[in-house]
């Protein structure tokens, strides 16, 4: 059995509000190959377009050209882009309730379930989490399903034992739970951290396995 994000199943699309009929800007951070960039936001934009043709178009930068991960939310407030790719524990300050939606974990195999039902308490059920969404000027517009998390090391952990000083970058419910067991969690962004996990700079990564490919 293995844990699930509740949250960090779900990456969070932010977008600026009001969003005016015109051609937006999307801004992500991950690189193009990735899943989110190369697959689903074209997909979804196609929709978007279809559903209200000649109102609103997309364009999407990925790579971070217009803002890295920590700072999406401003660059949105800014103007700089009009939605962005948002994980909430890189701005626990900006929006509290749903970084700690984002730390708990549940036991299972199913992240999409997981992903669906963090998302539907996040749009329905949460009022302090859209509240603190739109106090900055944007609301949640998606989400999506990722893979559990694991933990990619340069050397075996064959027991918890293992993990105690280990410097392993971690975010949500990874990070509390490396913690109670002793590592030395780092907060790097994931660009940082397959760098650093290459050249020795970390220990370990807790994440998505597909990473080591579209970061590394």
């Amino acid at each position: 059995m293995r844990l699930i994000h509740a949250v960090a199943a779900g990456a969070l699309a932010l977008t600026s509000l009001p969003a005016a009929a015109e051609e937006l800007v999307y801004g992500s951070w991950v690189p193009a190959a990735d899943w989110l960039t190369a697959k689903a936001l074209p997909e979804y934009f196609a929709r978007v377009e279809k559903d209200a043709p000649g109102e609103v178009t997309w364009t999407w930068i990925a790579g971070g050209q217009l803002a890295g991960g920590r700072e999406t939310p401003t660059a949105i407030q800014d103007g700089v882009m009009d939605a962005g790719l948002v994980i909430p524990t890189y701005v626990p300050n900006l929006l509290p309730s749903l970084a700690i939606m984002y730390g708990i974990a549940i036991e299972g195999n199913d992240p999409v379930a997981a992903a669906g039902a963090s998302m539907e308490v996040m749009l329905l059920r949460c009022p302090s989490c859209l509240a603190e969404a739109r106090a900055i000027n944007q609301i949640p517009l998606a989400g999506h399903a990722g893979a559990p998390y694991v933990l990619m090391c340069r050397e075996p952990v064959r027991s918890v034992a293992d993990l105690k000083g280990r410097r392993i970058r971690a975010s949500g419910a990874a990070l509390d739970m490396l913690n109670m067991a002793g590592a030395a969690t780092v907060s790097a962004s994931l660009v940082e951290a397959v760098s650093l996990l290459q050249r020795g700079g970390l220990d370990c990564v807790a994440g998505v396995g597909e990473w080591l490919r579209t970061f590394g």
